[in-house]
């Protein structure tokens, strides 16, 4: 070897393994056990007396940032291959607790029909019988909008479908506000309206962005022309959504990297948040390829006497076959809008490289834009440009992703989709089929990826056991399988019991030897590791074993019924 390269790549390599050796030694410490109760709520709405240093959204350098800058920092970064890079705001179980960012429904406790359609629509749409007033509008762009105060007084952003595509962006906005508030997250009041153009006025001292971004006095020639780009219905009313204001002070959009340094109330790097990084399943679910800090919002709310920052996602026209102004590609989904490797590849092939997306094909029906399920690909699907939070997504954060998609049964599918309020009927019956191809979809490939069983609990009628769920059996994704398990003593690794189960997810807890736990283990103290043990579980279907997950439980002084579960871990 030359000798300028050795001077270069031993010190390289002994940072390599220095680094590695460093990683693992953290890998091999003991995981600490607690017996507290395991934490529901990570509360993080302290008051805060000031509000937030407003942030400007900037697309193109979000854009510049993410697509270029930030994926080549990542890459260079040694520290990130060596050790874990285990989401940090998870409770014992591997869970997202409720917090300013994020609150468990339908995939902890569900929720019922009603309870889905309404989603996050607690008032009412804006009146269409009444006159609108217009305080703000702008003309750029393929659909503009504009901003209407109701004589309530309540406040609305009006936006509209694409000329060419009536019925497609209004949709996609309704069922995607349904089902990603049902999914846990912050959103906004979303209503279809149809009104009527003529209960329109402009109010005084309105100020419109005009084509050159300048601002100027809104006229009635303004107003006409915004009606003119848009699609009337055949009675002459105009279809649109109207956006309810979220109570608050807005502050800006938040960042998909680091955290807000102004809110103490902000502890986690967002990238390291597992609902930020799972929900790249959840958007994938909904072809949601425009999930970038712009399009989310932070607002400086009041509630229960205190304020503090609350997290939303917004703007959901982008969402199924629609690209808001337009229909998606086929492309969408498979290739980032600046796609390195895979131009590379494309050139070194000279063009002949054979995409995925070649062969795609949708129903044909404007209202629908371009939306399929035949080569969706879960592992493989891509948002239009990099989310530093999807970046680092790993297998356990899929996991619970697809857990929250897998929770939407067919039947809740097309009652949410019914709310796109579509006049073709087979366009309803479409976008849910193909949502509910999408879904068996991600539950098959991520539940593969990691140990799914669930829901588990200890039951004590008839007997000591641990009940679990197989949620590929309980999705219909494939049939039960057999379950191996062993449990052992935690503190000495000692054997307790072992076996198969075959048909049967439920496992007998050999009440006679937790009972003398202390008696051979020694130690009586309430938090005294010889009180806790766990049980190692694999799955075997079809000649092929799952990876591994353990069940950590702990026992109370005296009584073996009272057993809990502490903490849940799954190899990925």
């Amino acid at each position: 070897m030359n000798l300028s390269r050795r001077y270069i790549l031993f010190p390289l390599f002994g940072i390599i393994v220095i680094i590695g050796l460093m990683s693992l030694a953290g890998c091999g410490a003991s995981r600490h056990l607690t017996n507290q109760d395991v934490m529901w709520v990570d509360d993080d709405r302290y008051h805060v007396s000031q509000p937030p240093e407003e942030r400007n959204p900037d697309y193109n350098w979000n854009f510049i940032h993410r697509s270029f800058m930030y994926p080549v920092d990542r890459f260079i970064k040694l520290p990130r291959y060596f050790g874990s890079n285990e989401a940090k705001n998870i409770n014992a179980l591997g869970e997202v607790p409720d917090s300013s960012w994020y609150t468990n429904r339908h995939a902890h406790k569900r929720m019922t029909i009603e309870e889905l359609i309404t989603g996050p629509n607690q008032g009412s749409t804006p009146n269409t019988n009444d006159v609108w007033t217009i305080i703000g509008s702008k003309t750029q762009g393929v659909t503009p909008g504009f901003t209407i105060r109701d004589k309530f007084d309540v406040v609305y952003f009006i936006k509209f479908d694409p000329r060419q595509y009536p019925e497609m962006a209004t949709g996609a906005e309704v069922i995607s506000t349904l089902f990603f508030y049902a999914s846990g997250y912050n959103t906004a009041e979303n209503y279809i309206v149809h009104f009527n153009p003529n209960n329109v006025m402009i109010g005084e001292g309105t100020k419109i962005v005009d084509e050159k971004g300048k601002k100027r006095q809104m006229t009635e020639a303004d107003l006409t022309g915004i009606f003119k780009r848009v699609h009337h219905n055949p009675n002459g009313t105009i279809r649109a959504i109207a956006s309810k204001r979220l109570s608050g002070q807005p502050v800006g959009s938040y960042s998909y990297i680091g955290r807000r340094k102004d809110d103490p109330n902000d502890i986690y790097n967002h990238r390291d948040r597992r609902e930020l990084r799972g929900l790249k399943v959840v958007a994938s679910w909904l072809n949601h390829v425009d999930v970038k800090g712009p399009n989310s919002l932070d607002m400086y709310v009041t509630e229960n006497g205190k304020n503090y920052v609350k997290h939303y996602l917004m703007d959901f026209g982008a969402t199924l076959g629609s690209a808001s102004t337009h229909s998606h590609d086929r492309p969408t989904g498979h290739e980032y809008s600046f796609d390195a490797p895979v131009l590379f590849k494309s050139f070194f092939t000279l063009g002949l490289l054979i995409r995925p997306w070649y062969n795609a094909k949708t129903m044909e029906d404007s209202a629908i834009g371009f939306f399929e399920a035949d080569t969706f690909r879960p592992g493989g699907w891509k948002e239009s440009y990099t989310n530093p939070a999807f970046l680092e997504m790993q297998n356990q954060d899929a996991y619970w992703g697809a857990k929250i998609v897998m929770r939407f049964t067919p039947d809740e599918i097309r009652a949410v989709v019914k709310q796109g309020q579509y006049s073709n009927p087979a366009v309803e019956k479409y976008i849910a089929e193909i949502l509910t191809q999408r879904r068996e979809k991600i539950g098959r490939y991520w539940f593969n990826k990691v140990n799914p069983l669930d829901d588990i609990e200890i039951k004590t009628a008839q007997g000591l056991r641990l009940q679990f769920k197989d949620l590929g059996v309980e999705g219909k994704l494939w049939q039960l399988g057999q379950y191996h398990y062993e449990l052992r003593h935690y503190k000495s690794g000692k054997m307790i019991d072992s076996g198969t189960l075959t048909g049967n997810t439920q496992i007998p807890i050999p009440a006679d030897v937790l009972s003398s736990m202390d008696g051979f283990v020694g130690g009586t103290g309430p938090g005294d590791e010889s009180r806790f043990f766990y049980y190692k579980l694999k799955i075997e279907r079809d000649g092929k074993k799952s990876k591994e997950m353990r069940v950590y439980l702990y026992r109370g002084q005296s009584n073996a019924s009272r057993l809990k579960i502490v903490r849940i871990e799954r190899d990925g």
